[in-house]
């Protein structure tokens, strides 16, 4: 019996029933700019090559100043000479009596004691009484008389002085902390950092072609800059991006004492000097790799103590 098997080779499959119409077109992804600055913004202070010199993008420093005064006062020490004095004290006296054992006819030439009592038999013998007792007397005893003071030279005085170490005839000034105060505690100041100098243009945060990078005056170490004055407000003064680190130093040390430091003296003083500081965000050269240090804004928030005279 012969198998039925159907011929594949003739068999045929029928054209698909497709709607009307074409196949969606293709993306060629090779045509989008991907430094459309309309598409994304960089963080804050990215760095990246530019027209000859580096490029950095929008960023903010922020700060806050918190202070703190010590308020010094002086004042004159002195120890008095006062009138000379006596000690009262309580104290106890304590006396032992006793009569003396006498025997013999005579009881009374001889100071001996008969027995007294309704029963007294004057035929017994003669005897006496041993009279022992003790008085103690206790009470508080004062005397107004002066102790005595001798000076250092032996002579008689009727005033006690004092030597304290450390002052000198008549008193001495004493200085010390007389209070401390605070000052109020603010909000995070945003500033915003001009470009290459520190009068520059000031950054734009505009997302658009021309500001979403700004461009530097060259290549080579990029630094965040601002300038302090605690003696003005707000304290920071001026602040800016540039290539290079910026001259000028931070705020000197005061040592310990109670001097006046003068750091927030109002009005200025004269002899004040404006403190720069900078923070190292990155490097961009020519050729090379972007070195990217900082890649968010920037926070300085500084503690100052300051010292002044009642």
């Amino acid at each position: 019996m012969e198998e039925n098997i159907p011929d594949v080779l003739s068999d045929q499959i029928d054209d698909p029933n497709l709607p009307d119409g074409g196949s969606i077109g293709s993306l060629d992804c090779a045509n989008v700019d991907y430094d459309d600055p309309h598409l994304y913004r960089p963080h804050a202070f990215a760095l990246r090559h530019g027209d000859d010199g580096a490029q950095i993008a929008y960023g903010e420093l922020h700060w806050r100043v918190d202070t703190f005064t010590l308020e010094f006062t002086q004042s004159t020490v002195a120890v008095t000479a006062h009138p000379d004095h006596a000690h009262d004290h309580p104290h106890t006296h304590t006396t032992t009596l006793q009569s003396p054992t006498k025997s013999g006819p005579d009881l009374e030439s001889t100071g001996g004691y008969y027995g007294v009592g309704s029963g007294y038999d004057t035929s017994t013998a003669d005897h006496c009484h041993d009279i022992t007792h003790t008085h103690t007397i206790s009470q508080p005893v004062s005397t107004d008389t002066t102790s005595g003071v001798k000076e250092t030279d032996g002579s008689s005085s009727s005033e006690l002085t004092h030597t304290v170490t450390g002052l000198e005839a008549g008193g001495a000034q004493i200085t010390y902390c007389s209070g401390a105060g605070q000052s109020s505690i603010n909000n995070i100041t945003q500033q915003v950092p001009n470009i290459n100098e520190k009068d520059g243009a000031a950054m734009d945060s505009k997302l658009d072609g021309v500001h979403t990078f700004h461009q530097l005056d060259g290549y080579g170490e990029v630094y965040l800059c601002w300038e302090v004055d605690f003696e003005e407000s707000p304290n920071v003064q001026k602040c800016w991006v540039q290539i290079g680190v910026p001259s000028g130093s931070v705020t000197g040390p005061i040592t310990v004492g109670n001097t006046t430091t003068g750091r927030l003296a109002q009005p200025p003083d004269p002899d004040y000097v404006v403190s720069t500081y900078h923070a190292h965000i990155g490097t961009v050269n020519l050729n090379e790799r972007v070195v990217q240090k900082i890649s968010s804004d920037v926070s300085w928030q500084p503690i100052v103590m300051d010292r002044v005279r009642a």
